[in-house]
């Protein structure tokens, strides 16, 4: 058995080639295949233990999460470096390899990680490292180790491979087994590589380049679906022999500011990600429990290395744009306010803690400001992000001087009480204006500011660089069997148009839509369905992926400070859902299906230089915008376009692959994503098929089948409750009821027995995305 991949990418560390792992036992040969080697257990051993039961487990709650968690009074000293709480997926490292001193048999000195979720007595821990423990083990030899508990160490649980838990795949290195060749104090130092990552539901644990196992997912309730918090560090067990503090080491026996060759360390820390991508950790803070004995630092890099220390780039510069109209100019005129975008900063403030992966927030004032702009205010985004924003800076063309400085500053608040990691106190002041002008309470009037001055959008040729640069590429699961197709596909290969009370004679659907019903409302009147033969219908609902195409609809935003490309796909079906119940996947029948399915990607692009702000990314009734900064880019860098995912089946679009549920504590309906070889680049064959203003931009003449405003699809009578009841069947006690509760729960939009409008008729064609 091996995972079906291994998490790459994405940190700054180099690869080097591995060097073959070796265990003292190795002197005797290796495992033939099929076989394992296991750490034979011995009547010495469970002897040492108080009992059998008690054999192979922690005896104390040890857990080096911080001081929240973790207990020195129960004689466990730690030293730890913390990640903020987050979603992870693994961890991979390299240990320093020391054979600490453990004074008396019954203590024992470690270095591990800790993965772990949960809370209290509900805390699931992955943990592996390296361990001198005599009790265990009968000797003071230096051993890896690996451990596991579901229910914060009390009855489940154990080292190795001593009970039902850890499953060993490797004929060449096994938990439990010894090392001969350890570091030297200022001398030579042996680096042991290491990797934690789930995989198909498993995690894996892998040694340099040998899987050496995996734990079940099944063994754990929080972890899994992931972790919530990592930790490297050391740990030690205190007995107070003789009413004194040990004299058992930790790593070395040295402290940390003695650092390499002298002090033990864990370096190249990486965790992985959501896209099962390695990062390299931000934000990590330290805990020692016993500094006067041992302690913990970190290297420069990971304490100041804060994601908002770094700006936000594209993988390619902007594009060129030709001459034409007022796009990309710098500039837009407002009436009589020249207005600019200023997106350099000179940092103001910060605090370290709170906020988004608790890593705090920033606040910045534009730097650089054009020669007579005035700055409107101020920058502020969370440090959990790579800097990326901008602020309005303005200058008065009127003649009545209507911009004016503040008269004065009125302090409205201060941080002085903030209990928290911050550059000294912050202070918040409130400009005076001058006479005149005032904040108003009253509501503006509807028809204030209406003139739109539309000379800043892009013209067709700039429609068309924007498109080719940031539109961006979908992926398709790769179980996915409903790809999308042109809509001219779709009506040429037998498509129906009904009409009520004459359903017996649908008509075939002209390639561009001439014959479909113009306007109107959508009363029931019309539908649209698949072909009647069975042969045609199947193959039709498959869809056409080397036929699709993207259709895009132009509308100013932000009073045409921003242009909108909406991005529409079609799907000639959706296909059936499934639900997550814990750990259990279940199909639901025909809920979910629904003949003609719309989604869509919306690109805001700034008008005042043509860069892509952010993505709104439509999913079922919703969808979510996502910054630039924190999308995915094509593979290969030198590509400003986005990558989103289309769930399978459902095809709602995710800025990254893997599995958003639609519910809470492990139950909903799955929407899974994956990159595949289904994908397609929508700035290929696009269509512009609407454009909301006028000019060399505007004047676009829309396909017939944009104001077709009836159903793409049949409303599909089927019950329901027989598919619940077919399913409840398999199901008992609380997974039973659990499913029960998602039925009542399941949004409508799932549910999808009606046929869909087409994009005309959607709320954000003529206002802003929700």
């Amino acid at each position: 058995m091996r995972p079906s991949f291994v998490p790459e990418g994405g940190s700054t560390f180099t690869k080097k080639e591995a060097k073959a792992i070796t265990q003292v036992w190795h002197k005797n040969g290796v495992c033939p295949n099929n076989t394992v080697p296991i750490r034979r257990t011995k009547k010495e051993d469970i002897l040492r233990a108080k009992s059998i039961e008690s054999f192979g487990k922690k005896r104390h709650k040890s857990f080096g999460k911080g001081t929240h968690q973790s207990n020195p009074g129960e004689g466990h000293e730690y030293a730890i470096m913390n990640s903020r709480k987050g979603n992870y997926y693994g961890t991979k490292f390299v240990i320093n390899m020391w054979r600490p001193e453990v004074e008396v048999p019954n203590e024992f000195s470690l270095a591990q990680t800790w993965l772990a979720s949960g809370d209290g007595y509900d805390t699931n821990t992955i943990e592996a490292g390296l361990q001198v423990c005599p009790v265990l083990y009968g000797d003071n030899n230096l051993r890896l180790f690996v451990y596991w508990t579901s229910d914060y160490y009390q009855s489940t649980g154990c080292y190795n491979t001593g009970c039902s838990g850890f499953v060993q795949t490797s004929k060449v290195i096994t938990p439990g087994g010894s090392f001969a060749q350890v570091s030297q104090y200022d001398g030579a130092q042996y680096g042991l590589p290491m990797l934690i990552w789930k995989s198909s539901g498993n995690w894996w644990l892998m040694i340099g380049e040998e899987y050496v196992g995996y734990w079940p997912g099944n063994i754990f309730t929080s972890l899994g679906d992931r972790a919530t918090t990592v930790q490297w560090g050391g740990e030690i067990v205190n007995q107070r022999t003789d009413g004194r503090h040990t004299n058992t080491d930790m790593g070395s026996g040295h402290f940390a500011d003695e650092w390499y060759k002298k002090a033990s360390y864990f370096r190249k820390l990486e965790t992985v990600d959501g896209a099962n991508t390695l990062r390299e950790p931000q934000g990590l803070y330290p805990y020692a429990s016993n500094g006067n004995c041992y302690n913990i630092k970190a290297g420069e890099k990971i304490l100041k290395a804060l994601p908002v220390e770094t700006t936000f780039k594209f993988p390619s510069p902007l594009p060129t744009f030709t001459q034409g109209g007022g796009f990309a100019k710098g500039t837009i005129d407002l009436g009589g306010l020249e207005v600019s975008q200023v997106p350099t900063f000179n940092k103001v403030w910060s605090t370290y803690e709170g906020g988004p992966d608790n890593l705090g927030v920033t606040f910045f004032e534009p730097s650089s400001v054009p020669t007579g702009f005035s700055i409107l205010g101020y920058y502020a985004q969370p440090n959990n992000r790579q800097l990326f924003g901008w602020v309005l800076v303005a200058k008065d063309l009127s003649s009545n001087n209507t911009l004016k400085p503040p008269v004065d500053y009125t302090l409205v608040g201060n941080t002085e009480s903030l209990v928290t990691k911050q550059d000294g106190p912050g202070y918040f002041w409130e400009p005076v204006a001058p006479d005149g002008y005032t904040n108003s309470s009253q509501k503006p009037p509807l028809d204030k500011n209406k003139k739109l001055d539309f000379s800043t959008m892009p013209n067709g040729s700039q429609t068309g660089v924007l498109s080719n640069t940031y539109s961006p590429l979908i992926y398709l699961h790769p179980d996915e069997e409903y790809l999308p197709s042109s809509v001219n596909w779709y009506f040429s290969n037998g498509a129906l148009l009904y009409k009520r009370g004459e359903e017996s004679n649908p008509n075939p659907i002209e390639p561009n839509g001439a014959n479909l019903p113009q306007g109107g409302a959508n009363d029931g009147s019309y539908w649209l369905d698949l072909p009647i033969d069975k042969k045609g219908k199947e193959r039709v609902k498959k869809g056409d992926l080397q036929s699709t195409q993207a259709y895009l609809h132009i509308k100013p935003m932000l009073g045409a400070t921003f242009t909108d490309i909406a991005i529409w796909v079609f799907y000639p079906f959706n296909g059936p859902a499934r639900a997550k119940v814990k750990l259990i996947t279940l199909p639901l029948g025909r809920i979910g299906e629904h003949i003609g399915d719309w989604e869509h990607v919306t690109l805001r692009i700034s008008n005042f230089n043509g860069e892509l702000w952010r993505v709104f990314l439509s999913q079922h009734s919703g969808g979510e915008w996502i910054d630039a900064c924190d999308l995915e880019f094509q593979e290969g860098g030198g590509s400003n376009k986005a990558v989103a995912y289309a769930s399978l089946h459902g095809h709602a679009m995710y800025p990254k692959p893997g599995l958003v549920l639609q519910g809470n504590d492990g139950v909903g309906i799955r929407n899974d994503t994956a990159k595949s070889k289904k994908v397609f680049d929508t700035g290929l064959g696009y269509e512009v098929i609407a454009a909301e203003y006028s000019g060399e931009g505007g004047g676009v003449v829309e396909p017939p089948w944009v104001n077709y405003f009836r159903k793409w699809g049949p409303k599909i009578d089927y019950s329901v409750e027989d598919d619940v009841k077919r399913i409840e069947r398999f199901l008992f006690g609380a997974l039973k009821r659990a499913f029960v509760n998602l039925v009542k729960k399941i949004p409508d939009e799932v549910y999808g027995e009606d046929g869909p409008t087409g994009p005309k008729l959607k709320g954000n064609w003529a206002g802003d995305e929700k």
